[in-house]
Formats: structure tokens, sequence, C-alpha cells
């Protein structure tokens, strides 16, 4: 996964590569997502459906769902504030993969943890 600092609360920080400009004088260095709340998930759904076909299932994102959720998940790390939405478009295109792979992670995670271990 791209560098990511993991938070106590679940939460992933990242220094952006290019800082981004904020309103007014404000300069965004990084950007915390935090976890995924019920809202969230009801609101967006998973972005990862798998695709089947001739029998195979294969795993698709669906990268509208992840900007979706980059934008109501991300804060500025410096002041906890949510971030306009706007002002993502800014964001370094190897930043955007990073948080991408962020918030597939925050379903994989959850998805290997729902996941009871096999019994015999």
């Amino acid at each position: 996964m791209a560098e990511f600092t993991r938070d106590p609360d679940g939460s992933r920080t990242r220094q952006l590569i290019k800082p981004i400009a904020g309103h007014g004088e404000a300069v965004i260095k990084a950007i915390r997502l935090r976890p995924p709340r019920y809202r969230d998930i009801m609101a967006h759904g998973d972005p990862t459906q798998l695709i089947v076909m001739e029998g195979a299932a294969l795993p698709n994102t669906d990268m509208g769902t992840i900007g979706k959720y980059i934008a109501a998940l991300s804060l500025d790390a410096a002041t906890g504030d949510k971030i306009d939405p706007g002002l993502l478009e800014q964001v370094d295109y190897r930043d955007a993969l990073a948080l991408t792979e962020a918030v597939e992670d925050f379903f994989k995670a959850a998805s290997r943890a729902a996941t009871p271990p096999l019994t015999n």
C-alpha cells in the first residue's frame, strides 16, 4: 500500500507529494481519511463489484464510488477540518492513486475481519 500513517482510530494519513491550496491562505499538506461510517456505506455502497462471466468472478473497482468516498472521508490532517471536495481537484495523480488504495483497504480489511475462520 502507498505510504500512509495508520492512526489509532483507524484513519489513514498521507503527506501529500504536492500540497493543495485551501480557502484563503490555507495550504493542505496532508490528508487524513477517516474510516467510513454506516451512513457513508449506505449512501455510496461497496466500491468493488464482482463481474461474473462464464463461471469466473472478477473484481472491478468503481472509480466513481471511490471518488465519492475520498470526498466524504477527507480531512485536513493539520486541522481536522473536512476538506471541500472541490479542492481535491488539485491532488497530484500519485496522491490520488494512494487515496484510492486507502479507500479500498478500508473495505478489504473489513471483509477480512468479517469472514469467519474455516472449521472442519
